[in-house]
């Protein structure tokens, strides 16, 4: 359920997401089971007489899990409060703190490492993160978004820098690259790590009704590289036919192959 109140100034919303506890998101839309999701979220805007900026966004966001299993115990909650500055010319800057409230229910190692000796569960961690961002104007030929975050993490610290590149042109090509990095810091004996994210993304259109898209992901947390490319035809109004390529290698030394596929799939449209 969402509710939501926006005017010129003020936008309020609230949204309650319940989730059963055998409920199967085999599409990936909630990454857990059995939990209750409150959001609650208010913005305020300031329009100046700067020709140059559109106005100031303030805003105040919240998420907190409970836990029916536990007699509707929060066992993660986030706070979020930000300032973003819109230009004219379609670019922002915003300026964000976040609280965070997580509690174990399992061991847990944030890093992942097969080494790494986790959390202990039935424990609680209450940590915070500064965050600066700047996102140009999407309507150039080239734009970017940039994110630079520094924080507290559970027991330890968190250095983060997201980025994600544009670049198209129009009407056959378009690029897109995203390159992330965490710098996971832990006192002994957790582990540290560091941890990449590569993911480029190649969209051709050959005519009107033919295109390929491939999409290339390297996570250095997992030594994980995986392909996904796809061909379309769309020879008739809402049908296609998918030739789709998918290749994922478990280490990125020897590339040895961990699954490989050929796809087939083809919809058409029954106008009765």
């Amino acid at each position: 359920m969402n509710l939501e109140r926006n005017t010129l100034r003020h936008r309020a919303s609230m949204e309650i997401i319940h989730g059963g506890a055998d409920f199967r998101s085999d599409l990936g839309f909630f990454r857990r089971t059995g939990f209750v999701k409150l959001s609650p979220s208010y913005t305020y805007r300031i329009y100046p007489e700067n020709p140059n900026v559109i106005n100031y966004d303030f805003s105040q966001r919240s998420f907190l899990i409970l836990n029916p299993d536990l007699d509707y115990q929060l066992t993660e909650r986030w706070i979020i409060s930000s300032v973003r500055k819109r230009y004219l010319n379609n670019t922002s800057l915003r300026f964000q703190f976040t609280n965070r409230y997580d509690y174990l229910s399992s061991d847990f190692d944030p890093t992942r490492s097969e080494e790494g000796q986790p959390l202990p569960a039935a424990t609680a961690y209450t940590f915070s993160e500064y965050g600066i961002s700047y996102r140009s104007d999407q309507r150039k030929v080239f734009n970017f978004d940039s994110e630079l975050k520094y924080g507290s993490f559970y027991n330890g610290t968190k250095f983060t820098i997201e980025n994600e590149l544009n670049w198209r042109k129009q009407p056959i090509f378009n690029a897109s690259m995203i390159v992330n990095f965490n710098a996971i810091r832990l006192p002994e004996p957790y582990s540290s790590k560091n941890i990449w994210l590569i993911s480029p993304k190649l969209d051709f259109t050959f005519t009107k009704t033919l295109f390929w898209t491939s999409f290339i992901q390297y996570n250095s947390q997992g030594e994980n590289l995986g392909i996904n490319s796809r061909l379309q035809w769309r020879f008739a109004p809402l049908s296609d036919l998918f030739i789709v390529y998918n290749d994922n290698y478990i280490s990125t030394d020897n590339f040895s192959p961990r699954y490989r596929s050929f796809n087939l799939k083809l919809t058409y449209w029954l106008n009765i």
